[in-house]
C-alpha cells in the first residue's frame, strides 16, 4: 500500500510541468525504482490472493478502515537513515503455534517467510548502508520478548560503538 500510494502522488508529479532536467529525473526515477517496487508488490499481493478464498469478504468499511486509508494516503517515504541505525530482524521468523505438522508445509512455511523478510532486511541495509542489520533465526515477531538477551548483546554492542 505504502508503494502504491508513493507510486500515485510521483506519478501526479512527474504530470504537472517542470524544466526537461528535472522530468528526465523524474522518469529515471519511476523506470529504475518506483515502477519495479510497486511491480514486486503486486506479484506478492498476487501470490496472496491466489490462496484466498474466492468467496473471501473484504474488510468492512468502518470508520477506522478510513483513518488507516487517510494516514496511508499522507505517509513519506524517506531516502534513508541519516544516523547510526540498529535493524533487528526475526529472520525467520518462529512458526505459529497452528503451523502446518505436515514437514514439507513447514519447511514451505519457513522458506516463504524467510524469503519475505530476508528481502526486507537486506533492503533496509541496501537503504542505510551504515546501519547495522542483526538477523536472529527462528525469533517470534516481538524478538525483543523471545530472545530478550540477544537483543539486549547487539544493543549494548551497538551503543559500545556510538561516538
Amino acid at each position: 500500500m505504502f508503494d502504491a500510494f508513493a507510486l500515485r502522488r510521483e506519478l501526479d508529479e512527474y504530470g504537472s510541468p517542470g524544466p526537461p532536467r528535472e522530468k528526465q529525473l523524474q522518469m529515471k526515477h519511476l523506470v529504475e525504482v518506483s515502477l519495479p517496487r510497486f511491480q514486486k508488490d503486486l506479484e506478492q499481493e498476487g501470490k496472496q490472493l491466489q490462496s484466498a478464498p474466492d468467496n473471501a469478504p473484504g474488510p468492512p468499511n468502518t470508520p477506522q478502515v478510513q483513518i488507516n486509508a487517510a494516514i496511508l494516503k499522507g505517509f513519506q517515504i524517506y531516502g534513508g537513515v541519516h544516523c547510526p541505525a540498529l535493524a533487528i530482524f526475526a529472520d525467520p521468523h518462529a512458526l505459529p503455534a497452528d503451523a502446518p505438522a505436515d514437514s514439507t508445509k513447514r519447511a514451505t512455511q519457513v522458506a516463504e517467510d524467510q524469503a519475505r523478510t530476508s528481502e526486507q532486511a537486506e533492503a533496509f541495509q541496501v537503504g542505510n548502508p551504515s546501519a547495522t542489520v542483526i538477523r536472529i533465526p527462528n525469533a517470534s515477531y516481538f524478538v525483543f520478548r523471545s530472545n530478550e538477551t540477544e537483543v539486549l548483546r547487539e544493543m549494548n554492542a551497538f551503543i559500545a560503538k556510538l561516538p
